[in-house]
């Protein structure tokens, strides 16, 4: 099969879990899928670095007329949704690639395709849910893409039976259109027990020698300022002061530290290192005593399978797809309860026995969710896509 995988506007390190799983799924499919050809869908100003993949991958360049003079992206997102039910210059560049399929790994089916099938991973509607999160041009731009992205899809890919049933649930899509596959998790996920490359995270990062972590952007739904309350509550008690690391982006305009400073926070208690690397990342898991997953709202939670794979005791939210990813492997709690969530990370910071049995559990379970297991599931709903919807079948290989 000749498939096209939508690679429209990649900015690393800028959306979070959908940019993490596209740049995984396409190194995946990479090293485990041989037999079909893949074509990288970019636009002309797209830099996409070919370096490492094999003869099968290739990249394409699209030029839109619009894209040069929309100011913002919800002009775009406009233009885009009037074109949905009408051939453009766009779709007819894609028509002629002659691709099988094309795979949308990001939710939205951005720009508009008319005659190739589509494959969509959809990871959430959190908007449907919590508005109060997004801005009003954010609001209307997911109101535009959101539901027909699901709707005009051949087959949606959802990372979780959560994702799932909100799709069956908020936007009346049929069960038989999806299909449930996990996010994957790649080998550079293990534990990392090297002490000259702990050494040395530890003395680039200045980390603290025990400390708590939590990888997110700031986004509001990411919880943070709960996370710090009831960090503060233990430090009101007797016992250790237990020491916060932050790795991500300042995404609502706010930065870890800035949250911190609002509240009272002690700031030698908080390390805020803003946007990490994706090679330092197992390490600073090695070196946490745990990683705690606050959010309120997940399609999945990649950061929960990550710290899983590399050995690091998890604490997490009660809420979406979180339990459903981290199973018996994790301990739970009401993110809106600042004192439970306290008591949790409190029980688990002072518990080793505790600690190490969770971090044997965790690693069981990530076993699970390693790419060369999940890949066959996404090839297989590129095939049913291609036989269901493609006309003639005339590319198959």
């Amino acid at each position: 099969m000749r498939i096209g995988i939508s690679y429209f506007g990649h900015k690393p390190g800028t959306a979070g879990g959908t940019q993490v799983y596209r740049r995984e799924l396409i190194s995946a499919l990479a090293s485990f899928d041989r037999s079909n050809q893949y074509i990288l869908l970019k636009w002309e100003d797209d830099n996409i670095a070919l370096d490492g993949l094999p003869s099968n991958f290739t990249s394409m360049a699209l030029s839109c007329s619009t894209k040069g003079f929309l100011s913002s992206r919800l002009e775009q997102v406009a233009v885009n949704y009037f074109l949905w039910n009408r051939p453009n210059v766009l779709s007819r560049q894609v028509d002629g690639l002659a691709l099988d399929l094309i795979h949308f790994p990001t939710t939205v089916i951005s720009p508009v395709i008319h005659a190739v099938p589509v494959v969509l991973t959809f990871f959430d509607m959190q908007q449907e849910f919590h508005p109060d999160n997004f801005s009003l041009s954010e609001r209307v731009r997911r109101h535009l893409t959101y539901r027909p992205s699901a709707r005009k899809a051949g087959l949606i890919i959802s990372p979780s039976s959560f994702t799932a049933e909100t799709l069956v649930q908020r936007y009346k899509i049929p069960p038989s259109k999806i299909r449930r596959v996990p996010v994957g998790i790649s080998d550079h996920y293990k534990p990392q027990t090297d002490p000259r490359v702990l050494d040395d995270i530890r003395r680039r990062y200045d980390l603290p020698e025990a400390f708590v972590f939590y990888p997110a952007n700031t986004w509001r739904h990411k919880n943070h300022r709960r996370l710090l309350m009831a960090l503060m509550l233990l430090h009101q008690q007797p016992g250790p002061r237990i020491n916060l690391v932050c790795t991500g982006a300042a995404s609502s305009g706010e930065t870890v530290s800035q949250i911190g400073q609002s509240l009272g926070f002690p700031e030698a208690q908080l390390f805020d290192l803003g946007f990490v690397p994706l090679a330092d990342m197992p390490a600073i898991y090695a070196l946490a005593r745990m990683m705690v997953f606050p959010s309120l709202f997940e399609g999945f939670g990649i950061p929960v399978l990550e710290a899983m794979a590399c050995g690091c005791p998890v604490v997490c939210a009660n809420t979406t797809a979180l339990p459903e990813v981290g199973g018996e492997a994790v301990r739970l709690f009401d993110p809106l309860n600042v004192p439970a969530m306290a008591e949790t990370i409190r029980q688990v910071w002072e518990d080793a026995d505790l600690r190490a049995a969770m971090a044997r559990q965790g690693l069981r379970r990530a076993e699970h969710y390693r790419w060369e297991r999940i890949i066959p599931a996404v090839v297989e709903v590129y095939r049913e896509t291609f036989q269901r919807f493609s006309k003639g079948n005339q590319h198959a290989t």
